[in-house]
């Protein structure tokens, strides 16, 4: 069992913006309105997924979505942002 200091470590909070400000590796949940996702850059219909998130000026970002069989990954520079490239594929 976790001590209760860690007992919420796998639970995803809501992130408005998943390029916003990261100062540690953090689990989030995002949905349409939710900015730099996956469904804002037309990659996936989904519109609920989450990521994994990490970094204030340079940030890299892994996300899913929720039923999607892909994964996304981005990194974002002060000069530059790869946008979303596939990192993996399940055929279901």
């Amino acid at each position: 069992m976790l001590p209760s200091t860690n007992s919420n470590i796998a639970k995803a909070t809501y992130a408005a913006d998943l390029k916003g400000n990261f100062g540690e590796p953090t689990f989030v949940k995002w949905n349409g309105d939710t900015l730099n996702t996956p469904y804002k850059d037309g990659k996936t219909t989904a519109t609920l997924g989450w990521a994994i998130v990490y970094g204030t000026d340079m940030t890299t970002i892994l996300a899913g979505a929720m039923g999607a069989s892909v994964l996304w990954i981005r990194a974002v520079l002060p000069s530059s942002d790869s946008g979303w490239e596939q990192l993996a594929k399940i055929p279901i």
